[in-house]
C-alpha cells in the first residue's frame, strides 16, 4: 500500500497493472501528501493502518468509511486500520470452537473436545455439528471457514435465522461464515449449526471447521461421518422344525453386521429384549433379530425365523372290571387299578408313546330315604317294615357288577305346635276359617306337610289403642312431617298413626316458629400492610367464623371468601359471607455494582425482582424515574432507592455505590537539556502499573514504558497516562526545557538549480567548524530525491543540484533534515524546508 497525490494505493507487485486506488483524500486536512504508510496490528484488532507527514503527524485511515483521522496515540473505540465491514474488535481474544459440546456424538473411539461424529445409511444431507454447537469469543468472531478435506461431496447452508451472518463460497466443498456488524453473539453458532454435507457417494467424510477471532487467534474442530450406502440385507434362515423337549440356538450371523475396515460393527438386539451373540429357543414361535450402528441414522435392519417343535404321538387304552375279578391287558392277567405306557419310534423320528391303563368296579350302592306317620308301613326287600330302621336289598347293576341298595326308614310321630299372638283392638286374629276378636287360649288339629296328625295350641292377647302428645319448635324456614304434608307454622295438628305392629293411636302435635338471627359483616381493609378486619353484628346469641374462631373480629391476611355464622339458644343458624382481595405486601430485591475506579461514576443499581403489591409498579432513585429500575453511570456513595404500586404503597431502602480504586501517579520533576541531548524519563504508580503511554510519543525512544529516553528538540510537556491491572487509571505530566546552543548553522529555504553559477547547489553554513555527517532531502510524498555523507558548511559547490535519477526535479517545497558533528563533539539534529526554483 503506498500514498501517492493526495490518492491511497494497493498496490499489486506481482501485477503493477492490477494496482488500484483504494480512496482519495485532500491535502487541506494534512497540509502535505502523506510521508509514509505502515500497517501494524493493534490490540485484538486485526490491522491499523498509519500515514504520517513529513512534520511529523499522524493520520490512521478507515477503509470503512474511506476518510482519514488525526491519530494522537489515543485508545481507538472503534474498529481502525485496513478492516472489513465483517469484522469485530475483539478485546482479549479469548475463543470457543466446538461442533458438539458435551461429546455426546462421538462414536467408535474418534474424536476429541469439540470434533462431532455421525454415521448415517443412506445418501442424505447430514449436519456436521450437534444442537450444542459453540461458536463464541470474548469479543466476537471474525470467521469461520467449512472445508471438506476428505469425500466426494458438497456444502449447503441456509442463511434462515442464522441472524447477521454473510456466506462467501469459496468453492462447492468450502464456505466462510463472516459475522456482520449487527452480529449478536450465537449468531454465528446458529449459523454454523446450519452447514449440511451433501454426500455423492458412500464413504468416510471429513470436514474441517476453522475459526479466527483475532490475529494468531484461531481454533480448529473435525466433524467425521461415515456415510454408507443403506441398511444391511441378512437372513436368520428358514423356518426351523425340531422334536418336543429339544432346543434351537439362533446366532447372530457375520452377514448382518457391517463391514468397517477390517472390522465388522454392529450393536443388536433380540425379540425378547436380550443382546447376545446367540439365543437359545425352547417353545414354538417367531424369533426376530434387530442390528443397528451406534450413533446412526437410518442404520437399522432386521430379519425373523419361525421355530416350531413336533410333538411325540401319545395313544391311550382303557380296560375295566369287577371288583374282585381279573382281566386280560397288554398280554398279561391284571388284578388291580393300574397303568403303564410303551415307547416306540414314530414316522417323524419322534418318539410314540402307547399308555394302557387298567380300572375295577367297586360293587356299587344307592341309599333311599323314607318316612310312615305312626302306625303305617313299608314295603322293602320283600317284606313291610314298621320300625325306624336300616335295610338292604342285592341287585345286579349296569356294569354287570354287584350293586347294593339301602333304605333307610323313618316313622313320624304326630307334630304340636305352641303360638302366642297379641292383636290391635277390633283388628282379630284369622286361624284357618275362623277369626280371633278376643283374648283367650285355643287349640286346633289338622294334617301337616307328611299327611301326619298336627297340633296347634294358640294364645291370643288384644291391646288396647294409646294417645301420643308431641311438643316441638323448628327453625324459620324449617319444616316438619306431620300427618302425611309438611307443616311449617306455629300451632296444634292431630293425626292417626299405626305403629310397627300395624295397631292405630292417636298423636297430638304443638309446634312452635322461632325466628332466625341476623348478621352482617364489615370489612376494614389495610392495603399496605397486607392485612384486613373483620367486624360481625348479630341479633342471635352466638357468632362463629367458618374457620371454628369465635368472636365478632377476625383479622385475615389472605384473600379469599369468609363466613360467619350466627346461632340462637334453641339452635337455629344463619351466616353470611364477604368476599376480601388482599395484595401481598411489596417486597423488592435489589443488588447494586461499585465503581470500577475511583471517580469513574460508573456504577450502577438495580431492581432484580419485584413482588406483592399491586401492578404496576414505579421506580426511583435519589428522585430519578426509571421504567426498567435501573440506574447507571452512579458516583460512589448512598442513594434513595424507592418503589410505589398502584395503591400507593411504597417501598424505600437506601443502597450504597462503593468507591473505585485510585491509582497515584508521579512521573518526576520537571528539567531542561540542551538541543541534541537526550534525558531518561521514569514514572513510579500506586498500584503498580498495568499498562503506561506517553503522550506525545514524539523524541521518545518508547511510548509504553516506564523509563524512556527523550531526545526533544523543542520544549516538550509529556503527560503519562498509567493503568493498574483493574483499568483504572492515573496520569502526571513533566515538561523538558530545551536550551539552544550558541551555534547558528543553517539552510538556505530556496535555492534556483538553473546553471547560473548562483545558488546552484543546496548546503548548510554557519559560524562553527562542523561536518555534516548526513544531508537527507525528501518529496511531499515522502521519496527521498537525494542523500549525502561527510559534505562542508559553507561550500556552494556541493550539497544538492536539483536532479533526481538523472533529471532536473519538478519546482515544488522539499523537506530536509540533517546530522552535524561540531569540533567539539556534541551533534545537532537539524531540520527544515527548502524551495526549488528554476
Amino acid at each position: 500500500m503506498s500514498g501517492k497525490d493526495g490518492k491511497i494505493v494497493l498496490v499489486d507487485i506481482e501485477s503493477p497493472e492490477n494496482s488500484e486506488v483504494l480512496f482519495t483524500y485532500s491535502t487541506m486536512e494534512t497540509g502535505y501528501h502523506f510521508f509514509g504508510i505502515t500497517t501494524v496490528f493493534y490490540d485484538c484488532d486485526s490491522l491499523l493502518t498509519i500515514a504520517s507527514t513529513p512534520l511529523n503527524d499522524y493520520y490512521w485511515l478507515d477503509f470503512q468509511t474511506s476518510t482519514i483521522h488525526p491519530y494522537n496515540c489515543e485508545i481507538l473505540a472503534s474498529n481502525t486500520g485496513l478492516t472489513t465491514a465483517w469484522e469485530w474488535q475483539a478485546s482479549g481474544c479469548d475463543l470457543a470452537l466446538s461442533l458438539d459440546t458435551d461429546g455426546s456424538s462421538l462414536v467408535w473411539g474418534w474424536g476429541t473436545a469439540g470434533d462431532y461424529s455421525f454415521v448415517a445409511c443412506g445418501l442424505d444431507t447430514l449436519a456436521i455439528s450437534d444442537v450444542d454447537v459453540e461458536v463464541d469469543a470474548s469479543g466476537g468472531v471474525d470467521s469461520v471457514l467449512v472445508h471438506i478435506v476428505q469425500g466426494n461431496g458438497s456444502l449447503w447452508w441456509s442463511s434462515g435465522g442464522a441472524g447477521a451472518v454473510s456466506a462467501e463460497w469459496l468453492s462447492a466443498d468450502s464456505l466462510v461464515l463472516r459475522a456482520l456488524p449487527a452480529a449478536q453473539p450465537g449468531d454465528l453458532s446458529s449459523a454454523l449449526g446450519q452447514v449440511r454435507l451433501v454426500p455423492e457417494e458412500a464413504g468416510v467424510y471429513e470436514v474441517e471447521v476453522r475459526a479466527w477471532a483475532a490475529p494468531l487467534q484461531e481454533r480448529v474442530v473435525r466433524a467425521r461421518l461415515w456415510v454408507f450406502d443403506g441398511p444391511q440385507v441378512f437372513s436368520l434362515g428358514d423356518s426351523i422344525v425340531e422334536c418336543a423337549l429339544a432346543s434351537v440356538l439362533l446366532v447372530v450371523p457375520d452377514s448382518a453386521l457391517y463391514p468397517v475396515g477390517d472390522s465388522l460393527w454392529g450393536s443388536w438386539q433380540w425379540s425378547d429384549g436380550s443382546s447376545g451373540q446367540g439365543l437359545l429357543v425352547v417353545a414354538e414361535g417367531l424369533y426376530g433379530l434387530e442390528v443397528g450402528l451406534e450413533g446412526s441414522e437410518n442404520c437399522v435392519w432386521s430379519d425373523t425365523v419361525s421355530v416350531h417343535f413336533g410333538m411325540d404321538v401319545w395313544t391311550y387304552e382303557q380296560v375295566w372290571g369287577c371288583s374282585g375279578e381279573a382281566v386280560w391287558a397288554g398280554g398279561a392277567w391284571v388284578y388291580g387299578d393300574t397303568s403303564w405306557c410303551t415307547v416306540l419310534s414314530s414316522w417323524t423320528g419322534c418318539d410314540s408313546v402307547h399308555c394302557i391303563e387298567v380300572f375295577f368296579h367297586p360293587a356299587s350302592w344307592s341309599m333311599q330315604d323314607s318316612s310312615v306317620c305312626a302306625g303305617d308301613s313299608v314295603w322293602w326287600g320283600g317284606a313291610w317294615h314298621v320300625a325306624d330302621g336300616l335295610y338292604a336289598d342285592t341287585l345286579v347293576g349296569w356294569t354287570g357288577c354287584d350293586s347294593i341298595s339301602w333304605l333307610s326308614l323313618d316313622v313320624v310321630a304326630p307334630d304340636t305346635t305352641t303360638l302366642f299372638v297379641d292383636v290391635c283392638a277390633g283388628q282379630g286374629y284369622v286361624v284357618g276359617e275362623d277369626t280371633i276378636y278376643s283374648s283367650g287360649d285355643y287349640v286346633y288339629v289338622w294334617s301337616n306337610e307328611s299327611g301326619c296328625d298336627s297340633v296347634l295350641q294358640l294364645t291370643v292377647s288384644v291391646s288396647p289403642p294409646p294417645h301420643v302428645f308431641v311438643d316441638t319448635a323448628i327453625c324459620a324456614g324449617d319444616q316438619l312431617w306431620f300427618g302425611g304434608m309438611w307443616v311449617s307454622e306455629s300451632g296444634q295438628y292431630v293425626d292417626t298413626v299405626a305403629d310397627a305392629s300395624g295397631c292405630w293411636y292417636v298423636e297430638e302435635l304443638s309446634l312452635a316458629v322461632v325466628p332466625l338471627p341476623e348478621v352482617a359483616v364489615a370489612v376494614a381493609q389495610d392495603s399496605c400492610s397486607g392485612t384486613a378486619m373483620l367486624a360481625a353484628s348479630s341479633t342471635g346469641d352466638t357468632l362463629w367464623w367458618g374457620d371454628g374462631q369465635t368472636g365478632d373480629t377476625l383479622e385475615v391476611s389472605q384473600s379469599g371468601s369468609y363466613v360467619v355464622y350466627a346461632g340462637t339458644e334453641e339452635g337455629c343458624v344463619s351466616d353470611t359471607s364477604v368476599m376480601v382481595e388482599i395484595w401481598p405486601v411489596l417486597e423488592v430485591e435489589w443488588m447494586a455494582e461499585d465503581e470500577r475506579c475511583a471517580g469513574a461514576s460508573d456504577g450502577r443499581i438495580w431492581v432484580s425482582d419485584v413482588w406483592g403489591g399491586m401492578p404496576p409498579v414505579t421506580f426511583w432513585l435519589d428522585g430519578q424515574w426509571s421504567d426498567t429500575g435501573e440506574w447507571v453511570g452512579l458516583p460512589a456513595g448512598t442513594h434513595e432507592l424507592r418503589v410505589e404500586d398502584a395503591l400507593g404503597c411504597e417501598w424505600v431502602a437506601m443502597v450504597s455505590v462503593g468507591a473505585g480504586d485510585s491509582v497515584q501517579v508521579n512521573a518526576g520533576p520537571d528539567t531542561s537539556i540542551y538541543v541534541g541531548d537526550a534525558v531518561q524519563l521514569s514514572v513510579w504508580s500506586d498500584p503498580p502499573a498495568d499498562s503506561i503511554r506517553w503522550d506525545p510519543a514524539q523524541w521518545l525512544d518508547c511510548a509504553d514504558c516506564s523509563e524512556v529516553v527523550a531526545m526533544p528538540l523543542a520544549n516538550t510537556t509529556w503527560t503519562v497516562y498509567v493503568w493498574d491491572s483493574q483499568g483504572c487509571g492515573g496520569s502526571d505530566t513533566v515538561q523538558v526545557e530545551v536550551r539552544e546552543w550558541a551555534v547558528r548553522i543553517y539552510g538556505p529555504n530556496v535555492f534556483s538549480p538553473n546553471g547560473d553559477g548562483i545558488n546552484d547547489f543546496f548546503g548548510l553554513y554557519g559560524e562553527e567548524e562542523a561536518v555534516v555527517e548526513l544531508l537527507e532531502i525528501y518529496d511531499r510524498w515522502g521519496e527521498q530525491v537525494y542523500r549525502a555523507e561527510g559534505l562542508g558548511l559553507n561550500d556552494p559547490t556541493t550539497g544538492w543540484d536539483g536532479r533526481y535519477r538523472g533529471e532536473p526535479a519538478a519546482m515544488d517545497v522539499y523537506v530536509w533534515q540533517a546530522r552535524v558533528r561540531l569540533v567539539d563533539g556534541r551533534v545537532l539534529l537539524l531540520h527544515g524546508d527548502v524551495a526549488l526554483l528554476r
